[in-house]
């Protein structure tokens, strides 16, 4: 199979004579930098000749002076060594690495230096996937090491927006947890946003369009707001710029498809679009935030079931004769709903449905 001719290559070798200050280099070298080739009519094939000063003239300035002290080096030192460091290239960044050996002439004597240029990008954003999948397998043992614990929800939702607040610096990360009865957002968790904060954009989610808005979310869609002061209402635009605060993204939490228990919410204070790779890290963390809001409202149902004492006349339905939600902020899983209502009309051996007051998702 030929090798594509526009492809960037990975490496590419280099030799410099310091006597007479000549950098024999290949055109790769320029293409690793992001850089055209420095003749007019160029021969992609053949090597370039140039004096020290001519090619660093040609390299991006951000790596120019670091790539400087390194030859500066090589000649104070007679030695050889390497030097990684990054360029920005078409919109993302690449990292590089320069080798150098010191040798010697074998007639003349003289220092002569041969390298090599690398493209470690690849292997680095392999290394970086692999130990972000690392970090994402201990954290999903450690929330279902809680959730059979049965920690606070609360605690466990903190754990998920810490894990993506170390991940994505610069984001503040909420979960909000959805009321059915009143078709609404409520935050649950916020480690690293004010409280007040919290407060007032329930307020406003609930009393005004714009911001996360719950029809999205239940529908199963995520949301993005880019930059709030182009689409947000003056409350929101008011609320966000008070907290130095400028776009959202969010992402619906479900278990199972047309089952919407919350949103996983990232802020963050410049306008912000998430890439692909942060969307999917989004939709997997969620799905573990919807697990451990499911999982409260099992433990929930369990709770009430033991609490049952007949001889009193105490009962799982005087119990519940008022909404049970998680908090005031989610519903019991359905599932967990039809249980409880077999197991009561099985311990009372009454016929028919029980008269529990259980909310229900109305979408």
């Amino acid at each position: 199979m030929a090798a594509d001719p526009d492809a960037t290559p990975q490496t590419s070798v280099w030799s410099w004579d310091p006597e007479s200050d000549l950098i024999l280099c290949l055109p790769e070298l320029f293409a690793l930098h992001g850089r055209p080739h420095p003749d007019a009519s160029p021969d992609p094939r053949s090597p370039l000749s140039l004096s020290r000063p001519r090619l660093l003239e040609l390299l991006p300035p951000e790596p120019r002076r670091r790539l400087a002290s390194f030859l500066d080096g090589i000649l104070v030192t007679g030695t050889g060594g390497e030097l990684t460091y990054q360029v920005a290239v078409d919109n993302s960044i690449r990292s590089l690495r320069i080798q150098a050996a010191v040798g010697r002439d074998g007639n003349l004597g003289r220092m002569l230096v041969l390298g090599q240029l690398r493209d470690l990008t690849t292997e680095r954003m392999l290394a970086l996937s692999r130990a972000q999948a690392e970090r994402e397998l201990e954290l999903q043992q450690r929330v279902l090491d809680g959730l059979a614990a049965r920690e606070p929800l609360s605690d466990t939702l903190d754990l998920i927006c810490r894990h993506l607040e170390r991940l994505y610096p610069g984001a503040f990360v909420a979960v909000m947890l959805y009321d059915p009865e009143t078709r609404s957002l409520r935050s649950a968790a916020a480690p690293s946003l004010a409280a007040d904060f919290s407060t007032a954009i329930d307020t406003i989610l609930v009393n005004a369009e714009g911001g996360v808005r719950a029809s999205p979310i239940t529908a199963g869609r995520p949301e993005v707001i880019e930059d709030v002061r182009l689409v947000g209402t003056t409350a929101l635009v008011e609320l966000f710029d008070a907290y130095g605060l400028r776009s959202l993204w969010s992402q619906p939490l479900q278990v199972v498809p047309g089952h919407t228990v919350g949103a996983l919410v990232l802020y963050r204070s410049e306008p912000h679009c998430p890439p692909d790779p942060e969307v999917r890290v989004g939709a997997r963390l969620g799905e573990l935030a919807a697990l451990a809001v499911e999982r409260d409202g099992v433990n929930r149902a369990l709770s009430l079931i033991a609490s049952e004492q007949p001889e009193t006349g105490t009962t799982a339905q005087t119990a519940a004769s008022e909404p049970r939600r998680h908090g005031s902020l989610g519903e019991m899983p359905r599932s967990v709903e039809a249980d409880l209502k077999r197991q009561q009309s099985a311990r009372r051996g009454v016929s028919g449905p029980p008269q529990l007051q259980l909310v229900r998702n109305r979408d």
